[in-house]
């Protein structure tokens, strides 16, 4: 696995949801408020509709707090677009951006020869959608199709995959060298109402697995004190990586 610190193994994905009184400029507010307290911390933040909203010139805030961000876009598209969504990008130089594993080989060097800085990273599969869902679109199981994407992905010569914490033991075992982000990260002592992930795990079991990073959002935003609750991850997963 890639030797990073317990801080550096955490992504806070930052997607507060907009109310019909403050909007846009609320969760903007809620973002900034939450980045200025882990400032110090080490820990990344993960953004995707906020960057939508608010557009590129916001991976400049965050940065300017010394923050690593994690461009959750997804992006999926012909070769050409995804060229320029790289080239757009480059400006801002994000730490981590995700494209769609589904692109095509050529799109997918194309966006990665214009971010040489950047780790970017394949999404597998969506961790909301039920095993039975991917049989039917497929004819396969969920592991089989995030192996078989994993392969597409690093031919394509991606940094990493974005993948459940249940498809990580065989990715780390096939993809040694890429590296490996795992949200559905879950702690049994901080249930997440309404949860839709289908696979989840705790922070020491998914890193156990080989997970290089995490990736954790609601457990932590909607939590009473996010900031604590932040650090209580950050805590198991110091202890995990003793």
């Amino acid at each position: 696995m890639n030797v990073l610190t317990p801080a550096e193994r955490l992504y806070v994905a930052l997607d507060f949801k907009p109310d019909q009184t403050t909007g846009r400029n609320g969760t903007h507010a809620r973002v900034m408020e939450f980045a200025k307290k882990i400032a110090k911390t080490g820990i990344g933040v993960k953004l995707n509709a906020d960057l939508r909203a608010w557009g590129e010139g916001m991976i400049d805030e965050i940065h300017s707090l010394g923050l690593r961000l994690f461009v959750d876009f997804k992006i999926d598209d012909v070769s050409a677009t995804m060229e320029r969504d790289g080239i757009y990008l480059s400006a801002f130089k994000p730490d981590v951006l995700t494209v769609m594993c589904f692109a095509s080989s050529k799109a997918l060097r194309s966006i990665k020869a214009v971010l040489p800085k950047t780790k970017v990273i394949g999404v597998t599969v969506l961790t909301d959608i039920p095993a039975v869902e991917i049989t039917d679109m497929f004819q396969c199981s969920v592991s089989d199709l995030a192996h078989r994407l994993a392969d597409h992905a690093s031919r394509a010569g991606l940094d990493g995959l974005v993948c459940s914490p249940h498809e990580v033991a065989r990715l780390r075992t096939f993809f040694p060298e890429m590296l490996l982000v795992t949200p559905g990260v879950r702690d049994p002592a901080t249930p997440v109402k309404n949860d839709d992930q289908q696979r989840v795990m705790t922070p020491a079991e998914a890193i156990a697995a080989g997970a290089d990073c995490l990736v954790i959002g609601r457990p932590i935003v909607e939590a009473p004190d996010p900031y604590a609750a932040a650090m209580r991850f950050l805590e198991q997963i110091d202890k995990a990586t003793v």
